[in-house]
């Protein structure tokens, strides 16, 4: 019985209506993508020196469009006419230990996932007929809910890279290496201590504590979960992306205007989120494909003052992988049906204005932004056995998520000694906000610090 979710899966059946999913995107944008190229691109000599660097790095910014654990990698920089290309690396440390509910109230990070509860979860173990022996009958008919505590850690190197082919097209990639930790606490509430008698008539029982607890630890031996801590290092997602645009000067009034529209491909080259790991989250898009489309607009009001904005589509195709879901009422990171599920991620739309002075006084120089982004309800489709509550995992993967973001920078090429090239230091805060209606997500605080090279 230790090894049901486990068995389970290596005897899962892939639901009957996604055989359509298992054809392969990416081949048919990669016909779509060469065919574009062999009509006259790939003339250009410089278009091929781009291309064997962008195979370089891409396997090396990362696209973390999981906005429920991260915030988003704004990227906030700037272009001018003769230098369009750009280089980029940082180092970055995220943090969080508490989330928001669906109504916006802070609360731990596990319990995004609802309540846990014992008895709510042994009920649901029966359902699909797998049994505690160390769970006592006496105990059915109360309610024993647990506090949860959670942390996220994640330290990583983030880079990208953009060649401009021309004054119009450029090619771009990013990835990040990180290295992720996690961290789940349940603790015995006082409201089960009571209902178990651990303290009754003012005198403590602890061996009815310690009772509950051998009851809990074996219901996740049962279902295949391991300890409340998870440690990962790997790759997040990988972004290829085409821009395409301009920058014209002294326009509409403005000193510069920069338009322009990527058009971009996620490679699921990232970390994957752990179903036996109640403390794992995903680096990316926990294996689904994805595309985006992404519009900019940069206005130099003044000398080196930009106002800028940004607005990001994405899309996730579908995918049917192993899933842990949920049967009753149980805590999500529990649900005690572990097979394969066909799941149809939701668009995400984010827009995020911002503001840039890139020269205060000998080089230094100050930004902020503000970000919003909102997720809709991804669909889940199950042709096993039983019948899981996919409603809830539908639910829970709305979200809606704010950030600002406060940087200093440092751009050499601008101090009293004249260069024309030379590195840009700067230094990010990203830290979560409430503004207008965040809610499902993590509150993660995010600290940067990196260098980029514009030629």
């Amino acid at each position: 019985m230790a090894e049901w979710s486990k068995a389970a899966a290596s005897k899962a059946v892939v639901p009957h209506k996604s055989g359509t999913v298992g054809s392969n995107p990416t081949l048919s944008f990669l016909r779509v993508f060469l065919k574009a190229l062999g009509e006259g691109v790939l003339m250009n000599r410089r278009f091929l020196r781009a291309g064997v660097l962008l195979l370089w790095c891409a396997c090396a910014h990362a696209y973390i469009d999981t906005y429920i654990a991260f915030p988003f990698q704004e990227r906030i920089s700037w272009r001018t006419p003769d230098k369009m290309s750009l280089v980029r690396g940082s180092v970055f440390f995220m943090t969080a230990d508490e989330a928001r509910n669906c109504d916006g109230v802070p609360i731990e990070l596990p319990e995004l996932g609802g309540e846990f509860d014992l008895v709510r979860l042994n009920t649901a173990m029966q359902t699909v007929g797998i049994t505690n022996p160390l769970f006592l009958s006496e105990w059915s008919t109360l309610e024993l809910p647990y506090r949860t505590e959670g942390k996220q850690r994640v330290t990583g190197f983030d880079f990208i890279v953009e060649y401009a082919l021309s004054k119009h097209v450029s090619l771009g990639a990013a990835c990040s290496l990180m290295h992720m930790h996690g961290r789940c606490n349940y603790c015995v509430t006082s409201k089960a201590q009571q209902q178990v008698g651990i303290c009754s008539g003012g005198r403590l029982y602890p061996g009815r504590e310690f009772d509950l607890e051998r009851a809990r630890l074996n219901a996740n031996s049962l279902l295949g979960i391991c300890a409340g801590e998870w440690n990962e290092t790997g790759l997040s997602d990988t972004e290829l992306y085409i821009r395409a645009g301009s920058i014209n000067e002294y326009s509409w009034k403005f000193k510069q205007v920069d338009l322009s529209g990527q058009l971009g491909i996620i490679l699921p080259t990232g970390i994957k989120k752990n179903i036996y790991s109640p403390a794992s989250v995903a680096a990316g898009g926990n294996g689904h494909l994805g595309f985006y489309v992404r519009f900019d607009g940069e206005l130099e009001l003044t000398d080196d003052t930009f106002l800028g904005l940004w607005l990001n589509l994405t899309k996730r195709l579908p995918k049917t992988q192993l899933q842990r879901m949920p049967i009753n009422c149980e805590q999500l990171a529990f649900g005690v049906l572990v097979d394969r599920a066909w799941v149809n991620p939701g668009c995400t739309i984010g827009i995020s204005p911002y503001v840039l002075v890139d020269d205060i006084q000998d080089g230094f120089g100050m930004y902020g932004a503000y970000m919003i982004a909102y997720h809709f309800e991804d669909q889940w489709r199950y042709n096993g056995t039983y019948s899981p509550r996919l409603c809830r995992l539908g639910e829970a993967s709305k979200w809606i998520n704010e950030y600002f973001t406060l940087g200093l920078n440092y751009d050499s090429t601008k101090t009293p000694r004249i260069r024309e090239y030379g590195p840009r230091v700067f230094f990010e805060w990203t830290l979560p906000t409430d503004i207008f209606a965040a809610r499902r997500v993590a509150k993660n605080h995010r600290i940067t610090l990196g260098v980029e090279f514009h030629f």
